[in-house]
C-alpha cells in the first residue's frame, strides 16, 4: 500500500525526499529521460521504512491518501472511518501516539515495526512496571516474614492485614521467593474451603509465571481431587482442610500415609484464615504438618482478625491467647506511622473503599417471643428461621436492594441469614424482574462459577448467598453489603463487610455502603476497632 500511496506524490514532493546525491543526478537528466525516469520508484526502493520513521513525512503521507485508501487504512486498524469526523486529524494523532499503528494501518509487514522501534531516539530513563506487584506496606510485610523464615529459632509466625489489604498477594510473593531460592522444596497451603482453596491456586500460578525461574508444580488437593501424593516431592501444594478431616473421620490410614509421604519434603507451611487453626480438628491437621517435618517447617498464618473472639470476659479471653501462643506469638502486622489505624491509612491512599455502615432498623415484633438470651446463640435454628421469614425484615431488605439499584453503577452482595432466606429474597427479586443470582454450599459448582463470573462483568448486578463468600472471594465491582445474616463474629463480620471494601488501587471503589439489618444481636460495626482489638496480646516483629 505504500508504494500505491507514493503514487499520489507530486513530483516536487518525490524529489525533496532525494539526497543532494540523487538531486543533481536527475536534474543532469534530459527532458525526453525525465519523462521515462520513475522517480517514485526510486524513493520506494531506496528509502522504503525509512520513509515512516520521520513524523514529517508521515504527516506529509497521510495529507496525501485519497478518501478510499484513508478509509482503507482505518479498516487495518479495525475502525470505521464512516463514524469518524475528523478523520485526517486522527490519523495524524496515530502518527504521534503509536507509530507501528500507523504502520499496520499501511499494511506494511510487520516486523517492519520493530525496525522502526530500533531506529528510535534512545531513552535514557524507563519505567518498569512489574507484572505482579506489592504494595509498599505489603513489601514492608514480606521482608520481615522472609527474616523470620530464616531465623532458625523464630519458626512460627502470623501476618495480619485487614481484609481487602492483600493477604494471599503478599503471601504467594514470599512463597515464590522462598521457591526460588529452595527450588527442592515442597510448599503446603491449607484452606478450609474450595474458594479459598481455588484462589491460592489461581494467584500461585499468575505469580510463579512472572516471579519463577524454572518450571515448578502445583498441585490441588481439595474438593473431588483424586490427585495421587504419590512422588510429589516439589512444588506449591494446596489442600482442602474439609478433605483431610474428611479421610481422618473414613480412613485415618491413607491419611497418615500422606503425612508420611509430604513430611519428608515439606519446609513450608500456610494456613489460610488462621484464627481457626487451633480449633481442635484444625489444629491436629496442622501440627501433622508442622511437627512431622523433617526440614524445620516454617508456619505462616494469614488473617485479617487474629483472634478467636472479641470479648471482655477473662475466661473468652483464653481463647485469644491460646491462638497468639500457637504462633509463638509473633505477629507481623502493617507498620503505619501517624494514623490511628491501618484502615485510616489504608482508606486515605485508596487500597480500601471508605465505608459508611448504615443500620437497617425494623419492627421486630414478630421476634417478641425470643429473649435476648436466644437472640445472643447464633446457632439457634429457630431463630434464624424465624429472621429468614419476618415480613418486616424482608421488606427492608427488599427496598434497601430497590433503592442501591436506583444507582445504575450499584454492585450489590448480600449475604442471607440461612439457605432458605437466600432462597425466598432471589425470588421476590427476580419475580420483580430484577437479574440476580443465589448461590449457597448446595449450589453446583458449574451455576455457582457462572453466578459470580455474570457478577463480576456486571451482567447481574445482585448476588445473594449463603455461607459461601465471606472469604476467598474477590470482586472489586461491589460496592455495597447487605449483612442480613446475624452474627456475634467479628470475624465473620469483618469478612463480610470486606468483600465490598476494595480501593480505587485495587481496581474498586473510592466509597461503599455496608447496610447491617439490626436485629439486637451483638454486631460489629468499627473494622478500624476490629483490627486493633487483639494487638496487645501479641509481639510485633
Amino acid at each position: 500500500m505504500l508504494r500505491e500511496i507514493l503514487r499520489n506524490f507530486s513530483t516536487s514532493d518525490c524529489f525533496e525526499l532525494l539526497s543532494e546525491k540523487q538531486q543533481r543526478f536527475y536534474n543532469e537528466l534530459s527532458l525526453e529521460q525525465r519523462e521515462s525516469f520513475d522517480l517514485i520508484n526510486v524513493v520506494y526502493e531506496n528509502l522504503g521504512i525509512m520513509l515512516l520513521s520521520d513524523k514529517k513525512i508521515c504527516s506529509k503521507i497521510v495529507g496525501r491518501l485519497r478518501p478510499e485508501q484513508l478509509k482503507q487504512a482505518f479498516a487495518n486498524l479495525s475502525i470505521d472511518a464512516d463514524e469518524l469526523t475528523k478523520p485526517y486529524q486522527i490519523m495524524e494523532e496515530i502518527i504521534d501516539n503509536d507509530p507501528s499503528d500507523f504502520i499496520k494501518a499501511l499494511n506494511v509487514f510487520d516486523d517492519y515495526a520493530s525496525v522502526l522501534v530500533s531506529t528510535s531516539p534512545m531513552k535514557s530513563t524507563t519505567q518498569v512496571e512489574p507484572e505482579y506487584p506489592l504494595y509498599p506496606y505489603q513489601i514492608d510485610c514480606s521482608q520481615r516474614i522472609r527474616s523470620l523464615i530464616k531465623d532458625n529459632t523464630a519458626n512460627r509466625a502470623m501476618l495480619h492485614l485487614p481484609t481487602g489489604a492483600g493477604k494471599t498477594r503478599t503471601a504467594i510473593n514470599i512463597i515464590c521467593d522462598f521457591l526460588r531460592v529452595n527450588p527442592e522444596a515442597l510448599v503446603i497451603w491449607l484452606a478450609d474451603t474450595r474458594e479459598l482453596c481455588d484462589q491460592a491456586l489461581a494467584e500461585f500460578r499468575k505469580a510463579w509465571k512472572v516471579l519463577g525461574n524454572q518450571s515448578m508444580p502445583s498441585y490441588a488437593y481439595y474438593g473431588d481431587s483424586e490427585l495421587s501424593i504419590s512422588g510429589i516431592s516439589r512444588g506449591f501444594f494446596v489442600a482442602g482442610l474439609q478433605k483431610l478431616n474428611a479421610m481422618n473421620n473414613n480412613d485415618k490410614v491413607i491419611l497418615q500415609i500422606l503425612y508420611q509421604q509430604l513430611k519428608k519434603h515439606t519446609s513450608l507451611v500456610v494456613f489460610d484464615e488462621a484464627h481457626k487453626a487451633i480449633a481442635p480438628t484444625y489444629k491436629n491437621t496442622v501440627e501433622s504438618f508442622i511437627q512431622q517435618s523433617l526440614n524445620n517447617a516454617f508456619l505462616l498464618g494469614l488473617s485479617a482478625t487474629p483472634g478467636r473472639v472479641m470479648t471482655d470476659d477473662i475466661k473468652l479471653q483464653d481463647e485469644n491467647k491460646r491462638l497468639s501462643a500457637f504462633f509463638n506469638n509473633n505477629k507481623v502486622a502493617m507498620r503505619i506511622k501517624g494514623y490511628n489505624s491501618p484502615i485510616e491509612y489504608l482508606v486515605e491512599d485508596k487500597y480500601l473503599a471508605k465505608a459508611n455502615f448504615i443500620r437497617l432498623d425494623y419492627d421486630d415484633i414478630e421476634l417478641s417471643a425470643f429473649t435476648i438470651s436466644e437472640r445472643r446463640s447464633e446457632g439457634n435454628a429457630e431463630l434464624l428461621k424465624a429472621l429468614s421469614i419476618n415480613s418486616n425484615r424482608n421488606s427492608k431488605i427488599i427496598d434497601t436492594i430497590q433503592l442501591e439499584l436506583a444507582n445504575e453503577n450499584a454492585q450489590i452482595i448480600v449475604f442471607a441469614c440461612t439457605v432458605d432466606h437466600a432462597d425466598e429474597l432471589s425470588m421476590i427479586l427476580a419475580g420483580s424482574g430484577i437479574a440476580c443470582r443465589k448461590i449457597d454450599g448446595n449450589t453446583p459448582s458449574i451455576l455457582r462459577a457462572a453466578a459470580v463470573s455474570d457478577y463480576r462483568r456486571r451482567k447481574i448486578r445482585v448476588l445473594i448467598n449463603y455461607g459461601v463468600l465471606t472469604a476467598g472471594f474477590d470482586a472489586p465491582c461491589t460496592d455495597v453489603a447487605i449483612i442480613a445474616r446475624p452474627t456475634a463474629s467479628l470475624v465473620q463480620y469483618s469478612q463480610m463487610a470486606g468483600r465490598a471494601m476494595r480501593g480505587q488501587r485495587s481496581g474498586g471503589n473510592l466509597s461503599c455502603r455496608i447496610y447491617t439489618v439490626n436485629d439486637n444481636i451483638p454486631e460489629f460495626r468499627s473494622v478500624c476497632h476490629a483490627f486493633a482489638h487483639w494487638d496487645s496480646m501479641w509481639s510485633e516483629e
